[in-house]
């Protein structure tokens, strides 16, 4: 009789824990410390964000004292710096147009909730991995933006202390030899082969490109005393702007006439920068 009713309460018992395993995604957010298995981050990820969304604003208003506006675009679940804490890294469209100009990470331990905001323009949520740890990483504006300027970004990479964002950029050059670096050689191997000498609209679409991965480039190469782009990749992209320079007199945008000039006028003093450095 007692080996019975030890066996149902043994049966009782994993009930009990599988039940409290097996919380559905909204109920997880409850919990006071974040501490979720895989499989439990497995179903917060699947879960759709107009379901989640609301939980998730919530979870973001009690850590920051304020309710913010918009709408869940995207989101993430990941222990992001190993520590047994899952973070919840955001989207939020606060322009209901699907522009996203931040990422915001949320965690909680021990019922205190920890919160910050990175500029990340996009609304992507990419992570890149290195020594156990997942890095946010957040595209940057090159510019400060109006209306009618093209959006021209660079990487920046973020770290989670625990309790905030910090920028780990120039910690991080693996990142930019063995990702960055293939994206801007692979786009000017593309950008090269683009014949733009009748059709406008494709010349205005080249520039903004190559203007962008000039600047992106260039600002990369400041985080770093041995540069990650080199000065012959450098005067490629000189080189092609240059051209397009040359073969658009007269025939463009104002402020597209604008954003080549700058951007030739930068590449080719970060060519001569990479020269007198010996590079």
């Amino acid at each position: 009789m007692c080996q019975r009713i030890l066996a149902l309460a043994i049966a009782f018992v994993l009930v009990i824990v599988q039940a409290a395993g097996a919380l559905d995604p909204p109920s997880l957010l409850q919990l006071d410390t974040w501490t979720f298995s895989q499989e439990d981050q497995d179903r917060l990820n699947a879960a759709h964000a107009v379901d989640l969304g609301p939980e998730i604003m919530t979870a973001i208003a009690k850590a920051t004292g304020n309710l913010p506006i918009g709408t869940v675009r995207d989101f993430r679940a990941d222990d992001l710096n190993a520590d047994g804490i899952c973070e919840i890294v955001v989207a939020v469209d606060v322009s209901g147009r699907g522009l996203v100009r931040d990422l915001i990470t949320v965690s909680r331990n021990g019922g205190a909730y920890s919160c910050d905001t990175i500029p990340a323009y996009g609304g992507e949520i990419r992570l890149w991995g290195m020594d156990g740890k997942q890095m946010l990483v957040a595209m940057q504006p090159a510019y400060d933006l109006s209306r009618s300027d093209p959006l021209i970004t660079y990487p920046r990479l973020f770290s989670w202390t625990g309790t905030k964002c910090e920028d780990v950029s120039q910690r991080t050059r693996p990142y930019y030899e063995d990702v960055f670096l293939p994206q801007i050689k692979s786009m000017m191997a593309e950008a090269e082969k683009v014949n733009v000498s009748t059709n406008i609209e494709d010349r205005h679409r080249i520039i903004i490109r190559v203007a962008s991965l000039s600047h992106a480039a260039v600002k990369v190469n400041s985080f770093f005393d041995v540069p990650i782009v080199q000065k012959a990749d450098i005067g490629a992209i000189t080189e092609v702007l240059e051209s397009l320079g040359a073969s658009s007199r007269g025939n463009l945008d104002s402020q597209v006439a604008i954003l080549l000039r700058n951007a030739t006028t930068e590449a080719e003093a970060e060519q001569s920068r990479l020269a007198a450095m010996g590079d």
